[in-house]
């Protein structure tokens, strides 16, 4: 069974050997925070640590404030957090 991640989540990327913490992530793709801004296979990392719920929300909202147009941003932005209204 994947693992489906998510944003604040510290993963361990194992073709490139690096720890990275996630400013996006789900069942299929995670993207590190940091530059430049990448996407790699979800299927290719493994959980180092899961960000606690507050961790989350603060890094969605972070990312939402960031550059339109990349890609971190947009996906974060889509995210629906807890208490939040969905708009019809």
């Amino acid at each position: 069974m994947t693992h489906t991640f998510r944003s604040a989540d510290t993963v361990f990327h194992n073709p490139s050997g690096e720890k990275w913490v996630l400013a996006y992530g789900d069942a299929e793709h995670v993207s590190p925070c940091g530059w430049p801004g990448g996407r790699a296979d979800a299927k290719d990392c493994t959980l180092i640590k899961a960000g606690t719920d507050l961790e989350y929300v603060q890094m969605v909202l972070n990312w939402r404030m960031r550059t339109p147009g990349d890609y971190r941003t947009e996906k974060c932005k889509a995210i629906r957090l807890p208490g939040e209204e969905v708009m019809a």
